[in-house]
């Protein structure tokens, strides 16, 4: 059975959705106020960070159209920055806009190799295409940057598990409990292939 929102939630929604994009709106406008007399590069440096912050309200508001259109515009400004541009592709990727948002995560590699979540989130895509070959070496790539990060060694191990290879898969999966048994908040229990 599929639970759905009822309408009287989803009315709560809207309207907490139209109260949340003004008090946002509002908080730029205060820190473009407080502005006023200072140095023409600080001022661009907040007017950088209400750009983003803007696109980072929008994107957890679920304005995802929006948020895109807002990284988009300030990739016309700074094209080389990397982190705007695994961003813009995190929220093509929650529109399902896989190669666009694939191509964004190259072009955050491009521009800087060793960034372990752009190397994750190209693998998430890949994975999504189900080129799973390619997957795991992006996996890897993440995981060489950033060995313990958990999220990336599940991607991995079902990345694994998904071209056949079970035995890595189950090592991938044991390997991150084993790394992360103090911050899991549950009892651990090892993955053993069944007989």
């Amino acid at each position: 059975m599929t639970l759905l929102p009822g309408p009287e939630l989803l009315a709560e929604l809207q309207r907490a959705s139209a109260l949340y994009r003004p008090l946002a709106i509002e908080e730029l406008r205060f820190l473009r106020a407080t502005s006023v007399g200072v140095d023409e590069s600080t001022h661009m440096e907040r007017t950088w960070a209400e750009s983003y912050r803007l696109a980072e309200v929008l994107r957890d508001n679920g304005e995802l159209e929006a948020a895109a259109l807002q990284f988009l515009e300030m990739l016309r400004f700074r094209p080389e920055d990397a982190g705007v541009h695994n961003d813009y592709g995190d929220v093509l990727l929650d529109q399902n806009k896989i190669d666009g948002a694939a191509g964004q995560f190259r072009e955050a590699l491009r521009f800087q190799p060793d960034m372990s979540a752009a190397h994750n989130n190209l693998g998430i895509c890949l994975s999504r295409k189900q080129d799973f070959n390619a997957a795991v070496v992006e996996y890897n790539a993440a995981l060489e940057l950033n060995p313990k990060e958990p999220n990336t060694r599940v991607w991995l191990g079902i990345a694994l598990g998904s071209k056949g290879d079970l035995g890595a898969a189950i090592a991938e999966f044991n390997r991150m409990i084993a790394e992360n048994r103090r911050t899991l908040s549950l009892t651990p229990i090892l993955v053993t292939p069944s007989s």
